[in-house]
């Protein structure tokens, strides 16, 4: 394991659990957001698979979040995420990263190599910080995700994006990090 990722996993998003803040933003703090992310919209996605009638949309929407332990649950992880630190490439240095270890294997037919096998050591530590984390954005901001997937026409996988969580609300990611698609609109942030 390199040294940056022994420094980096103690910086976990456990230790800002216990001050009742989300961490400064950074490379970890961003992907474990965007995680989250994408894990909060499948529970909202899980009450809500198709169109649901306005009335109806706030109440699920409170019932998918209410539990964080269910919408940050390990299932809806990634079964293997690692802390992935990329190989440098000259000057320009890729930050660490929370990754699916399949995508970074280069998937399942590949064989393993003894890099692999360390990267797997990361496994336990980088699910428990975005769990964590993932569990810290539903109780700093369920209220507003609430808020958000009520109002929100349409499907429910556009209520709940990556450039609105990660950038707009925890700000824990840049504009690059996390932009803007097409589920994003220019509404006033709540």
């Amino acid at each position: 394991m390199s040294p940056a990722m022994t420094i980096l996993l103690p910086l976990s998003a456990a230790a800002f659990a216990d001050a009742g803040s989300l961490p400064p933003p950074g490379p970890l703090p961003c992907s474990a957001c965007l995680w989250a992310a994408k894990a909060l919209r499948a529970a909202l996605l899980e009450k809500m698979p198709k169109r649901v009638k306005a009335k109806q949309r706030r109440s699920l929407a409170e019932e998918a979040l209410a539990g964080a332990a269910d919408a940050c649950a390990a299932r809806r992880f990634p079964k293997q995420v690692v802390l992935w630190e990329p190989p440098s490439s000259g000057r320009e240095r890729t930050p660490p990263s929370y990754q699916d270890f399949d995508d970074v294997r280069g998937g399942k037919s590949n064989s393993l190599t003894s890099e692999h096998f360390q990267l797997l050591g990361t496994s336990q530590a980088a699910k428990g910080n975005l769990t964590e984390l993932c569990a810290m954005l539903v109780r700093t901001f369920a209220e507003d995700m609430v808020d958000k997937a009520a109002r929100h026409e349409g499907r429910m996988y556009g209520a709940l994006t990556e450039h609105w969580l990660c950038f707009r609300k925890a700000q824990l990611c840049t504009m690059k990090e996390a932009p803007p698609g097409k589920d994003d609109d220019d509404e006033e942030e709540l």
